[in-house]
């Protein structure tokens, strides 16, 4: 890996998230996860014959922790650290090193 650099895209859908890390040198796709929405999956929040179709936030916050971890988790094996920021104040919201 040394020097490489990379970047990961994430993608929410109706019923899970999506992370791809890809090598921002050469453009290799390195490592991507589906991470399904736990409460949306048990049916929680939602009601067909209501045409009511809820998702709880907290599904997409584990969902994204869970994706990120398991696509890091499958291809990359140096350290590395990520920072969560809040892009308007640029707060960290979490940090956390990958072996």
């Amino acid at each position: 890996m040394g020097n490489d650099k990379y970047v990961i895209g994430i993608d929410f859908g109706t019923d899970s998230v999506r992370p791809v890390i890809v090598n921002a040198l050469n453009g290799e796709e390195v490592s991507s996860y589906i991470s399904y929405f736990k409460r949306w999956m048990e049916g929680k929040y939602c009601d067909a014959a209501k045409n009511q179709f809820r998702q709880h936030p907290k599904d997409h916050i584990e969902s994204l922790e869970e994706s990120i971890e398991e696509a890091l988790k499958n291809k990359l094996t140096s350290s590395l650290t990520l920072d969560f920021r809040n892009n308007s104040r640029n707060q960290f919201c979490r940090k956390r090193k990958y072996k």
